[in-house]
């Protein structure tokens, strides 16, 4: 909450959905700005008003400041022998600085926030119908903002259309996810043709999900109500002319060609593209007939050109008759590719339009943020029991001095004349032993109260701040020169922490791993290429005390780049005309650079050109395409040309891009169907994982079966040195059968219920009866010295988990790299995949799916439980005892669990998905995953979500044992703040 505002908006019941009317009626505005935050944003701890309470309230959890308060509060009594400025100020003192120190930090938050809230942002006034600048702040759900390259996103927004033909965008998610690499974004079908003079006109409803922590998933309905925006219209004027044309044509025209007439100029870069998704967009809406005309004529008589859009709709918009149907509604549907969240920034497009639909607190990036807690150090926490215990004494004191005192004075007091013993008060009057008694206990107290260091916080604050000012910002250790970028201490409470952690929970990207991917071997029809030696096979080598010639060739050094750390002189140049099987070897070069969704950037000159990718793997590839001779320099929304050298001679080949058949973590694989504009032929290449290519191997093309053989011989290698592998695969696809297969896939793509489950019944009739090629090993570096700093805490005690949102076979691999994981580990993989549980998923039978998934999650558990506690006895280990991890065992792995963070490791790692890892953390799982992960060496967590990161350090912190996070993005928040230490 912000100094000098609040978090811009009432507080919001947790909303199961959102309807967003778009509009300019004054109910359309009353609605959005009753209903919905502002996008106001902060991260602070205090207000003007919530300062003093909650300031005073941190103090006084110290047990010291409530003591000195009361000891102030009896100074103000008739008996204190003390005056009260001699209690009070030492008091005031030690509490304000402590204040002050309090708000120092906190404003530097709040002007972090002030920085970000006063961004500029161009929103739509649907009044003027022109776009103006406003800050972010300003922002309130329902409004059409602007964003431009390189901006950073200011809400959640939902895409209406982009600066790009096909109406995609690529976005950067390094602040939320950690990853360097673009995503690709797309605007919904029907929208996407729209201009930016098209949107104050737009009259459409948004229904979607309400806000939740769920940064991958999004499902909602975008609704166009009439009047639709002339661009639409003009899409259905457009089908009804190309129709006139066509049948004209078969009426005795034969061969008429649709042209702009003379003086309508037709946009630069115009394409296919935009005929194509009109017509989507008009059987999206029960407009079949219109829809193929206009996709036939489009694709014979578009002029494509540089970078821009054929201007059909000016001519059609000119030539809109009175006769025109009146339009219908139209419904598309939405999903997580059109949703683009704050925090990223807009890579490689121009601008992109979009609804804001989720806006500051509400946005999934702060959702899944906790709230910044207040944390305690350990000396804190030990000071107070000190302090506690002192406390103690000095009441054993002041009741042994008040005893004392009410028994001499019934029994002494009158004996001594010079002392007055008929002229006393309640404090020493001879006859009320008991009251006299009472009132010296708290004057005893009040003299007494220095055996408790009034002074001791204020010492330990000054130290703190010393340390994190001097020591920590100065230390040259922690410099970065490259960046210029010395060590910064957020806060100065948990310095002496850094010397107690027992536990680190530390992300892979950018933490672990420089994210930077090179291309490193590859087997080519059961050949192995590549002569490199990996980080892994020298640590091994180490271990091992061999010699490793790991001298780079002079003549390897010409062709070494960015993502390209590849030779063998097999390979190189020309040398592969010459192979045993020069045609897989060329095919296999031609799959690197098709089947990707990179998009070119620059100078379309080998040297010069730049690559814009959703993964550094794919980055990779497409390099490695390059260095082989097959360069991918030009993409359109329908096609790709690749330069190819081979036997033949170095051509330009233009590919037309039919299907792009994503990668998810369920098919680990991704496909691209495209035909050869020279021949018509249409293929299908398809990589990914060895299993999922396996399984869709033709039987009957006999090569398959000794390329396979060999694949996975190469493919364990390379695993061994801890490269990334991929399987690379081929078809070729009968024309006839394509066009019916077609069909079903568009269906699927419009398909408003169980979309995905289409989709992937779909790919698995035309993924299949593939030629193997062989595979690629991809080398993802360390950062330095990243291996002998694990090393290092593993030998001092410390458990490291990485919570990493990669794929569990590139965790591992990494694992390996840095030393995490070792040969003479045993892997225990717990995972929440099986074939029934998939087969109710497709079935639509979620319910029963996830509680299969959860009992199988729990016998997994037990079984690795069981294994573990037999392990520990069979080396002598003291390890607590205690059923199994299931629901049926229970027991607790908490502080009590052997203490802290349990006995002696097993060697042993426990490696768990993000699906399964949602059931260990369940309550009845939870304490048996707990115990598992303490009793392993190791833990790696893969495809887990922010919010898991956090609940997982909640889990380990709960043992009482120090935790350390360590994470580089916005998604790494929670975890960061609820472990004792977070570094960033």
């Amino acid at each position: 909450m912000g100094w000098f505002g609040g978090r811009g908006g009432p507080a919001v019941a947790t909303e199961a959905h959102r309807h967003i009317p778009l509009g300019t009626s004054l109910e359309t505005e009353e609605h959005l700005a009753g209903h919905y935050r502002g996008n106001y944003a902060s991260t602070t701890k205090y207000t003007l008003l919530t300062y003093l309470p909650k300031a005073l309230f941190e103090q006084y959890r110290r047990v010291a400041n409530i003591f000195f308060t009361l000891m102030a509060a009896l100074s103000l009594t008739p008996f204190s022998p003390l005056r009260p400025w001699t209690c009070w100020t030492p008091l005031v003192i030690v509490v304000g600085v402590s204040m002050i120190k309090e708000a120092r930090e906190d404003y530097k938050r709040y002007k972090q926030d002030r920085e970000v809230n006063e961004r500029p942002t161009c929103v739509l006034d649907r009044k003027s119908g022109k776009f103006v600048t406003v800050p972010w702040k300003a922002l309130r759900v329902g409004d059409i903002v602007q964003v431009c390259r390189d901006q950073y996103l200011p809400a959640d927004l939902v895409l209406l259309t982009t600066s790009s033909d096909e109406g995609t965008c690529y976005i950067e998610t390094m602040n939320l996810d950690g990853e360097t690499n673009l995503k690709i974004k797309a605007a919904p079908e029907e929208t996407r043709c729209l201009e930016a003079c098209d949107l104050a006109g737009l009259n459409a409803v948004i229904d979607c999900e309400g806000p939740n922590s769920r940064l991958y998933q999004f499902t909602g309905n975008l609704r166009l109500r009439p009047p639709l925006p002339p661009t639409v219209v003009a899409a259905m004027e457009a089908a009804r002319a190309m129709a006139a044309a066509a049948a004209a044509a078969e009426g005795g025209g034969g061969g008429a060609e649709l042209k702009p007439k003379a003086g309508e100029q037709q946009e630069e870069g115009a394409g296919p593209g935009w005929g194509r998704a009109a017509a989507k967009s008009l059987v999206a809406n029960g407009m079949e007939a219109h829809a193929e005309v206009l996709r036939s004529t489009a694709s014979t008589t578009a002029r494509p050109g540089e970078g821009g859009r054929w201007n059909l709709r000016a001519s059609v918009r000119r030539r809109a008759s009175a006769r025109a149907e009146p339009p219908q509604e139209y419904v598309a549907s939405l999903a997580a590719s059109a949703l683009v969240l704050r925090g990223c920034s807009l890579r490689n497009t121009e601008c992109i339009y979009g609804v804001v639909i989720y806006a500051g607190h509400d946005t999934k990036i702060f959702m899944n943020s906790t709230e910044a807690p207040s944390k305690r150090s350990y000396i804190e926490r030990t000071v107070d029991r000190i302090i506690l215990l002192f406390f103690f004494v000095l009441l054993l004191w002041c009741l042994i001095s008040a005893v004392y005192h009410a028994w001499w004075t019934n029994t002494h007091f009158k004996r001594h004349w010079y002392m007055r013993p008929d002229a006393v008060d309640a404090a020493s009057d001879p006859d009320s032993p008991a009251q006299t008694g009472a009132v010296n206990f708290f004057v005893a107290l009040l003299l007494y109260s220095y055996l408790v260091p009034v002074s001791l916080y204020v010492s330990i604050e000054m130290v703190k701040v010393f340390q994190a000012m001097v020591l920590i910002a100065r230390d040259r250790d922690m410099y970065h020169a490259e960046t210029d970028t010395p060590a910064l201490a957020r806060t100065s409470n948990l310095n002496e922490e850094l010397g107690m952690v027992a536990a680190v929970m530390t992300d892979k990207t950018g933490t672990l791993t420089r994210n930077v991917m090179e291309f490193f071997k590859c087997s080519i029809a059961g050949v192995a290429y590549g002569a490199g030696i990996t980080e892994i096979e020298r640590s091994n080598a180490l271990r091992k005390g061999q010699v490793l010639d790991d001298r780079e060739r002079p003549e390897a050094a010409r062709y070494r780049e960015r993502f390209f750390n590849f030779y063998d002189e097999r390979l190189m140049g020309e040398a592969w005309y010459s192979a045993k099987d020069p045609a897989t070897i060329e095919m296999f070069f031609r799959l690197l650079a098709v089947c990707h969704t990179v998009i070119p950037d620059g100078p379309t000159d080998v040297k010069s050109i730049k690559y814009e990718a959703e993964s550094p793997d794919e980055a990779a590839l497409v390099v490695a395409a390059k260095a082989f001779g097959f360069f991918f320099y030009k993409r359109t929304n329908t096609t790709i040309t690749v330069r190819e050298r081979t036997p033949c001679g170095t051509n330009d080949v233009e590919y037309e891009v039919l299907n792009i058949l994503e990668f998810n973590s369920t098919r680990k694989r991704m496909s691209v169907v495209v035909k050869e504009k020279a021949n018509d032929k249409i293929i299908i290449f398809c990589k990914g994982a060895d299993t999922v290519i396996y399984e869709r191997l033709d039987p009957n093309y006999a090569p398959n079966e000794d390329a396979k053989a060999a694949t996975t011989r190469d493919m364990e290698d390379f695993g061994a040195s801890g490269l990334r592998t991929l399987c690379l695969s081929y078809a070729e696809v009968d024309r006839d059968w394509y066009t019916n297969w077609a069909k079903e896939w568009d269906a699927g793509k419009k398909s408003l219920d169980d979309r995905e489950a289409k989709l992937a019944e779909a790919a698995e009739k035309i993924e299949r009866n593939l030629r193997l090629l062989g595979c690629t090993a991809i080398e993802d570096k360390l950062q330095e010295g990243v291996p002998a700093c694990i090393k290092q805490l593993a030998l001092a005690g410390i458990r490291i988990w990485v919570l990493t949102g990669d794929k569990m076979e590139t965790a591992i691999n990494i694992g390996f790299a840095c030393s995490l994981l070792t040969e003479e580990m045993r892997q225990h993989t717990v995972t929440a995949s099986s074939p029934r549980v998939e087969e109710l998923e497709k079935a639509g039978r979620r319910q029963e799916a996830e509680a299969l998934a959860a009992e199988l999650v729990a016998k997994q558990l037990d079984k690795i439980d069981l294994e573990l506690r037999q392990a520990a006895e069979a080396a002598g280990s003291k390890v607590g005892g205690g059923g199994g991890a299931g629901s049926k065992h229970g027991g607790g792995a908490g502080p009590g669990t052997g203490g802290g963070m349990g006995g002696d490791a097993v060697e042993a790692a426990l490696i768990i998905d993000g699906k399964a890892l949602s059931f260990a953390l369940s309550k009845d799982l939870a304490p048996g995953f707990l115990r598992i992960g303490l009793r392993c060496k190791a833990v790696v967590c893969c495809r887990v979500s922010p919010l898991q990161k956090a609940q997982v350090t909640g889990l380990v912190r709960s043992t009482g044992s120090i935790t350390l996070a360590i994470g580089d993005g916005a998604n790494d928040v929670g975890m960061i703040q609820r472990a004792h230490i977070g570094e960033c």
